[in-house]
């Protein structure tokens, strides 16, 4: 044999230590691609819908990461059968009913298996396939206990299996394992509960857990050779397994919440309660996967065993994938993002892609039903406020809950939020709501919620300077001060709160991120009414009006008839005031009288002023008035509840139409557009 030439060889070796490499990271989980499993994860929260009232959704995921596949509306509790091939689910048909269906995977072959009742201190129904995929069993309501039934896929005669609830099939589908009331229990005679297995027929029924109060709404885990079971019980217990045969049961990682899931190959069971966790079934072999996993329900196997799909509802409340050999866990959802709860996740048994599974592909974020027609946007609901700061205006709109959404007529985005309600501000990419008050005891709770455009999930403002029983009042913003002020405190239990009160103690607040930041007090009011570079105009609400930094040091105070100001708006120098009969301009900084100008009509509104420019309301004509000569242009709007905001990218106007499918309207017309320029 010859030697091979130089070059090859230093080529062939080249490629075996690649593929030495290669092994290696697999070896070690660094590498996500040779890490991650092929096949989907299954879940359901999600983006909420458009309907008023929440619907429940199944979506699904790539389990290296992708698009959104919304797979089922109006379905809860997914069970993929154990070949993967169908899926059952649950569909509420009142409060108290659920329809039990199966179909395909890829959603063809729906078919309604059975009706039952929820029991009335369970929110949750469960149920659970047999190994061959013939027949489900599942929890009902009977004379209000919970009972066991066994039925056929195909539908027809149920068998009972007694009292009981969560039910879980053996690997060899000979035996049921289920909890039940256990009167031998101290403490609570007759509502512990215990371990117990039967034959599906409803025989050999038998307690297999005995001086352990089994959590009945975690499922239990069956290990692959069906001698053992893994199960919570309850109460910062840890885990334990027992032995079928003989009942004797062993616990581990006491002191913590710890939801267990055998591996399919057996040599692993998964637990997640303050991360997520792998232990050998002996008890050796403890490790910390990752510090996700704080969650309410069990971490899921890939089919071969070699990752993890798990829930996290603590930090980053999303699903992720974590591959068992270690490395980087990869977020597969974006409720971190959007605002939206992701829960219970399961690995497609038969490795199907999101692509062949029902439904179809969505946003990860929640769902618009505004349409834009170049400058135009079309809401579904009337607009009720609107705010703007540069190029991006935030519309609040009249419903129950997804009610604000930001347009970016430049970039042509809309956004939407998961508010339900409150009073809405915005500076820069930051949105915030005032809320309440919510009736609590010993006063009227009023919050703060705040959310960026960029990640519009909402959040509490954390601090809380104002106390629970201190009204709040509508955020003003612009640029990077976001602000709102309080007032009180206020008896408990006033409707409307505290309205025969006289309003005093007011304290002026700043949104720092997520975190609320006093910035000044006045035993009098300190109203926030316009916000422009780094400054806040607040309103005393006696004729007063103080001009403040944003560390709350004052820079000029103004006195006006408070009996004939109608409005009051900053913007640079300029300090417009709108009086019953004309707008009065004053230089913001040296507080010299600079002019004054007739007002377009009786009923005028000053809404904002921007760059020499105010902006007036009369009825359905929009008035620019220029402030250094009173020269006027009037935009007329063919329709009714006009609302403006004026910015350096231009004017953002909303009114009503007659329009039964999109009543609102949202126009953006860009400043070198605008006559009086």
């Amino acid at each position: 044999l010859r030697p091979a030439p130089a070059p090859l060889m230093r080529r062939l070796l080249s490629l075996a230590l690649l593929a030495l490499a290669a092994a290696s990271l697999t070896e070690a989980g660094s590498g996500m691609s040779q890490a991650i499993p092929r096949g989907s994860i299954l879940f359901t929260g999600g983006p909420r819908g458009l309907e008023e009232q929440y619907t429940p959704r199944v979506y699904a995921v790539d389990a290296g990461g992708g698009k959104l596949r919304e797979v089922l509306v109006n379905a809860e509790e997914p069970r993929w059968s154990p070949d993967g091939t169908r899926l059952a689910f649950l569909r509420r048909t009142d409060w108290r009913t659920v329809d039990l269906f199966v179909m395909r995977a890829d959603g063809t072959r729906r078919k309604l298996v059975t009706r039952f009742t929820r029991p009335d201190l369970i929110t949750e129904p469960n149920f659970s396939w047999s190994p061959d995929g013939t027949r489900i069993a599942y929890r009902d309501a009977v004379a209000g206990k919970e009972v066991v039934f066994v039925i056929s896929v195909e539908g027809g005669k149920k068998v009972s299996l007694g009292e009981g609830a969560s039910p879980i099939w053996s690997p060899d589908g000979k035996r049921v394992a289920l909890v039940a009331s256990d009167a031998s229990l101290p403490n609570s005679p007759g509502r512990e509960r215990s371990l117990f297995v039967v034959k599906p027929d409803g025989t050999g029924r038998r307690q297999v857990t005995f001086g352990y109060s089994v959590f009945g709404l975690s499922p239990q885990s069956w290990a692959p050779d069906g001698r053992r079971i893994a199960f919570y019980p309850c109460c910062l217990k840890g885990f334990s397994i027992v032995d079928v045969r003989r009942s004797t049961t062993r616990s581990f990682l006491d002191g913590t919440v710890a939801l267990p899931s055998w591996a399919p190959n057996g040599q692993w069971i998964a637990v997640n309660g303050s991360g997520t966790f792998l232990i050998r079934p002996d008890g050796r072999g403890l490790r910390k996967l990752s510090d996700l996993g704080t969650s309410a329900s069990a971490p899921s196997w890939s089919p071969d065993s070699r990752a993890l799909a798990i829930e996290d509802r603590c930090c980053a409340p999303d699903i992720w994938t974590v591959p068992v050999s270690g490395g980087h866990a990869r977020r597969l959802t974006a409720g971190w993002r959007y605002d939206y709860g992701t829960y219970r996740p399961q690995w497609q048994p038969a490795g199907l892609s999101a692509s062949r599974l029902a439904g179809r592909y969505v946003s990860p974020g929640n769902p618009t039903d505004s349409v834009v027609e170049t400058e135009l946007l079309k809401t579904t609901r009337p607009v009720q406020r609107l705010v703007a700061d540069g190029s991006t205006t935030v519309v609040d709109y009249d419903r129950s809950c997804m009610r604000t959404e930001a347009w970016q007529p430049l970039a042509k985005t809309t956004t939407r939020f998961g508010n339900c309600g409150g009073r809405v501000g915005f500076a820069g990419d930051r949105v915030a709501w005032t809320g309440g008050p919510s009736s609590q005891m010993g006063g009227d709770d009023w919050s703060v919620f705040t959310a960026t455009v960029r990640v519009p999930r909402l959040v509490t403002v954390t601090g809380n300077p104002w106390g629970r029983t201190r009204p709040l009042s509508e955020p003003v913003g612009d640029g990077s001060l976001l602000v709102f002020s309080s007032w009180g405190p206020c008896r408990i239990s006033m409707s409307p709160p505290c309205a025969s009160e006289p309003k005093k103690n007011g304290q002026l607040y700043r949104i720092d991120g997520e975190r609320g930041v006093t910035i000044i007090s006045s035993p009098g009011l300190l109203t926030p009414i316009s916000v422009d570079d780094g400054r806040v105009l607040v309103d005393h609400e006696d004729g007063t009006y103080d001009l403040l930094r944003a560390d709350g040091s004052l820079l000029r105070s103004f006195s006006f008839n408070a009996a004939v100001v109608r409005g009051i708006r900053l913007e640079g120098r300029d300090l417009a005031v709108l009086t019953t009969t004309s707008l009065e301009v004053t230089n913001a900084e040296t507080g010299e009288f600079l002019g004054r100008w007739p007002v377009p009509g009786e009923n005028a509104r000053l809404d904002d002023v921007q760059d020499g420019l105010a902006v007036l309301t009369v009825g359905t004509t929009i008035h620019l008035l220029r402030l250094k000569d009173g020269r006027t242009a009037a935009i007329d709007i063919a329709g009714a509840n006009v609302l403006t905001q004026l910015e350096p990218s231009g004017l953002f106007y909303a009114y009503r139409v007659d329009d039964s499918r999109y009543p609102g309207r949202v126009r953006f017309v860009p400043f070198d557009e605008l006559p009086l320029r």
